[in-house]
C-alpha cells in the first residue's frame, strides 16, 4: 500500500509536485510564465520582454516544457511557446498577494 500524508496524498503525488517547484524555483522561468500568460510567444519575444540572451531563454523553456508546464509549436523556423496550465498564472499572482496583499504577514513572521 503506497504511504500518504495527512491530507490523503500519495508519495508519488508529493515527489512529482516538488519537481514541479523545482522546475518554477527560478526567477527567470517565473518571468517567463508571467510573460506567456498574455498569450503564445516566440523565443525572441520572449528574450526581449525578459532581457535575457535567446540561448538562455531557450534554456529555461525547455525546462519548463520537459516538466509538461509549456506548450511550444513550429511555424517554419519559429518556434511559439504556450502555457499548458491556466492556472500557473493565479500562482504568481497568489505569491504576488502573499509579499504584498497580506497585512498580517511581514517578512515572513505573523504580525
Amino acid at each position: 500500500m503506497a504511504r500518504r500524508s495527512p491530507r490523503g496524498l500519495s508519495a508519488r503525488t508529493l515527489r512529482h509536485a516538488a519537481e514541479l517547484f523545482r522546475a518554477l524555483g527560478h526567477p527567470t522561468r517565473l518571468r517567463l510564465i508571467e510573460c506567456l500568460a498574455a498569450g503564445e510567444r516566440t523565443v525572441g519575444e520572449l528574450a526581449t520582454a525578459t532581457r535575457e540572451p535567446q540561448h538562455a531563454v531557450s534554456q529555461q523553456l525547455n525546462q519548463l516544457r520537459l516538466r509538461g508546464l509549456l506548450s511550444r509549436r513550429r511555424e517554419g523556423r519559429r518556434v511559439f511557446y504556450a502555457l499548458r496550465d491556466p492556472h500557473l498564472p493565479g500562482l504568481l499572482a497568489w505569491i504576488h498577494q502573499r509579499q504584498y496583499g497580506d497585512a498580517s504577514v511581514r517578512d515572513g513572521e505573523a504580525i
